[in-house]
């Protein structure tokens, strides 16, 4: 089957939004977040954003003629900061604060001063700390972004991993799709997902599938019950995720055919 994820996908992209504690909540542990005014800016949220036309970017380094939602200050920005003249800061400050931005990670283990921090509060724009540097902060800021904004759908199936393609199986419920994963599994190829697997539009040709935490691990066939397929086959049996390949719809067959 040709795979065409705008096909596949009718939701609005420019409904989809994150909102700025959820980055806190999912990001807290991976770069040991701080967040020192956790009332500030909490409820803004992030997504696609078109100012005077332009899309805003989504994550950037400091930036005050074109402000990126988020902004990862590390070291050379809070030394330029620090630095700058009275009258220059305050310019500073009202092109990023009057733009797009929602959120300032300060990284590097650095700090803000007072009339930055002020700023910001003032504006509700929520200021994160980390000790971790800014490249990372920024690369992982980018990578949760980009899968919590890209446009999701749930399909009926099974989703696996065999000889390294992401292989989905469709078809009505009783076809044998699972009893079909199963054969795979025991023949050493790994599941991803059975019955609901979620995939995302990561990129124009890039269809992510994943399985949702209720079901993970779990494969039900028919005659057998819910078998856990961890527990049973070991921890490679297992992927978390795969980029999908090949779509196979099982159908039963005519009647009169053997």
């Amino acid at each position: 089957m040709t795979l065409s994820g705008d096909d596949l996908f009718d939701e609005d992209l420019a409904t989809r939004r994150v909102a700025v504690e959820d980055v806190f909540a999912r990001l807290k542990s991976s770069l040991g977040l701080q967040w020192p005014a956790p009332t500030a800016g909490g409820s803004a949220t992030l997504g696609p954003t078109r100012v005077s036309g332009r899309r805003v970017p989504m994550v950037g380094y400091l930036n005050f003629i074109h402000p990126p939602q988020v902004q990862v200050i590390g070291e050379p920005e809070t030394g330029y900061l620090d630095s700058v003249d009275t009258d220059q800061l305050r310019h500073v400050l009202d092109r990023v604060t009057s733009g797009a931005t929602k959120l300032v990670v300060v990284a590097d283990g650095r700090s803000l001063i007072a009339p930055v921090r002020e700023a910001f509060d003032t504006a509700g724009i929520a200021i994160f700390e980390t000790a971790a540097s800014a490249h990372r902060a920024a690369y992982r800021l980018r990578h949760f972004l980009g899968e919590a904004l890209a446009r999701q759908i749930t399909v009926h199936g099974v989703f696996l991993e065999v000889l390294s393609i992401g292989l989905l199986l469709t078809g009505d419920s009783g076809v044998g799709k699972s009893e079909l994963a199963l054969e795979l599994i025991n023949r050493g190829h790994r599941l991803v997902a059975d019955d609901a697997p979620e995939f995302a539009l990561l990129g124009p040709d890039d269809l992510n599938g994943g399985c949702p935490p209720v079901l993970q691990d779990f494969l039900e066939v028919r005659g057998l019950g819910i078998l856990n397929i961890r527990a049973m086959f070991g921890e490679a049996a297992i992927k978390r995720r795969k980029q999908l390949g090949l779509i196979i719809r099982l159908v039963r067959p005519e009647s009169g055919v053997a």
